[in-house]
C-alpha cells in the first residue's frame, strides 16, 4: 500500500514541473494562429478597444438621429411624435458631445501617460 502512495505522490508531483515547463500554456502558439501581434504593449491594446468603442458609439448616434429624424418627417402634424423625434435628435447630439469629450479626455490621459 505503501509503494503505491508513493507512486501517486511522485506522479502528482511531477504534473505542476510539467505543466510549469511547458511556459505558458501554448498561449504563443494561439496568439500566432489568431494574428495577434505579441509585441503590443497595454496602452496600445487599450487604444484599440477605445478606438472600437468610439466607433461603436459613433454608429449609435447615426441610428438615434436616423431615428428621431424618421419619428418627426413622419408625424404628419402629430405634435407627440415630433417631440418625440426632437428630443431624440437633442439627446443623441448630447450624447456625442459627451462621447467626443470623453474621447478627448482618455487620448490627452493616455497620452500624457506614455509619453
Amino acid at each position: 500500500m505503501r509503494v503505491i502512495r508513493s507512486v501517486i505522490r511522485c506522479v502528482l508531483a511531477a504534473i505542476p514541473t510539467t505543466a510549469l515547463a511547458a511556459g505558458n500554456y501554448g498561449l504563443d502558439e494561439a496568439a500566432k494562429l489568431a494574428k495577434y501581434d505579441l509585441d503590443k504593449d497595454i496602452p496600445k491594446a487599450v487604444a484599440g478597444i477605445l478606438g472600437n468603442a468610439f466607433g461603436f458609439i459613433g454608429v449609435l448616434f447615426l441610428a438615434m438621429m436616423l431615428y428621431g429624424g424618421y419619428n418627426w418627417m413622419t408625424s404628419m402634424g402629430e405634435e407627440d411624435k415630433v417631440e418625440t423625434g426632437k428630443k431624440t435628435i437633442i439627446w443623441a447630439t448630447i450624447g456625442l458631445c459627451v462621447a467626443i469629450a470623453a474621447y478627448a479626455i482618455t487620448k490627452f490621459v493616455i497620452e500624457n501617460l506614455v509619453g
